[in-house]
């Protein structure tokens, strides 16, 4: 069966091991699908539903909303090609389907326009902080949050990294995702205040996203007590960067 519903609460494999902020973590409860590659059941939040419309076209619903009948993958480019190339998604729907060559690409576009929009989020809440000096001041007074810094920032996030300690840390998007969506033409340095990954509210939601989109796009990231993806863009980027947002 694809899909399976589950009532019982489950544990995040990270969870057990600490997050950002220091507390040690807790049981996450939701529901639970069987991925339709792997055929193992996993949180809900760590995957991807796909639904067919009335057209007879593969839709990915990241956010999980949309109705119709659930067809779920891991959030990994490499299960969502397989099921594209196995026809999976026909098998499943018992019917003829439309389904877009480069379906991941487009899975991976989606979550990244899902974290950038919590991102604006955070900056309408108030609780978006910009710029080296003000996310120093942050980071120094102890506030419980995720860092940002951009993919392409020079050495000196290295310093906000040591900062960070126990806190979230990620860089998923090049200064000029992350400045578009504040209005400005590039964004280098910010820190999304909150409970992180074991509170609530807008810094947690953008660790679970980014979580997903870390199955499709290439970044560097830590959530300290999890898995993280380590990826040297130094010689890219060398040349590129100022110090400021």
């Amino acid at each position: 069966m694809l899909s399976v519903d589950d009532t019982q609460p489950v544990m995040d494999p990270g969870a057990s091991r600490g997050g950002a902020g220091g507390a040690s973590g807790a049981a996450r409860s939701g529901p639970v699908r069987r991925g339709a590659t792997k055929r193992e059941r996993a949180p809900a939040e760590g995957m991807v539903r796909f639904v067919v419309d009335p057209r007879g076209t593969v839709v990915p619903d990241v956010a999980h909303k949309l109705p119709g009948r659930g067809i779920w993958i891991e959030a990994e480019r490499a299960a969502v090609e397989r099921a594209v190339t196995r026809n999976l998604f026909a098998r499943e729907a018992r019917r003829p389907v439309d389904v877009a060559p480069d379906l991941a690409g487009l899975v991976e576009k989606l979550l990244v326009r899902r974290c950038l929009d919590l991102i604006g989020l955070a900056k309408r809440a108030g609780q978006l902080t910009c710029g080296f000096d003000q996310v120093c001041v942050a980071l120094a007074a102890g506030r419980p949050g995720v860092l940002l810094t951009a993919a392409d920032a020079r050495s000196d996030a290295a310093k906000l990294r040591r900062m960070a300690g126990d806190r979230a840390w990620l860089a998923p998007f090049d200064r000029i995702e992350m400045g578009a969506q504040i209005g400005r033409a590039e964004l280098v340095y910010a820190f999304v205040e909150g409970g992180g990954v074991d509170g609530g509210g807008l810094a947690r939601r953008l660790v679970g996203e980014v979580r997903r989109l870390a199955g499709f796009r290439t970044f560097e990231w830590v959530v300290p007590g999890e898995g993280a993806v380590s990826y040297d863009r130094s010689q890219q980027n060398e040349e590129v960067c100022e110090r400021n947002e």
